[in-house]
């Protein structure tokens, strides 16, 4: 290009240049990032699906309503390693509530990783909450 806005003839501004050609290595990082991004979005949509990834609280039931020592203890050792296998496979979960409940009585935990509390005493479910 000439002083004055005049071109000779034959010249082309190189700015308006395009070559369509193979991507530049720039080009071929983005795209990889990209396709990463999107395999990672479809992996947590498929997590979602998981129902158990959504679980509020454990429930270990007796049927009998037996307040036997031996009995609660059994109760308590599923119910225990129900909540441990919760909080070992959901690493970013904090705590889980656990419950054991019987034909008239019930039990509160709150397990964490740090271990267990509850409550002292059952509470009796058809004299307390009314």
């Amino acid at each position: 290009m000439r002083r004055g806005g005049q071109e000779e003839a034959g010249e082309e501004d190189e700015d308006e240049e395009q070559v369509e050609g193979p991507m530049d290595e720039k080009d071929t990082l983005v795209h990889t990032f990209a396709f990463i991004l999107l395999n990672q979005l479809i992996s947590l949509l498929q997590l979602q699906r998981i129902w158990w990834l959504q679980v509020v609280a454990a429930v270990e039931m007796n049927r009998t309503g037996s307040q036997d020592r031996l009995d609660v203890v059994k109760q308590l050792k599923q119910l225990f390693g129900y909540l441990r296998q919760i909080l070992h496979r959901q690493l970013d979960r904090r705590f889980i509530f656990g419950l054991t409940l019987g034909l008239d009585m019930m039990t509160v935990w709150l397990h964490d990783r740090s271990g267990v509390i509850g409550t002292k005493t059952a509470i009796d479910i058809h004299k307390v909450g009314e």
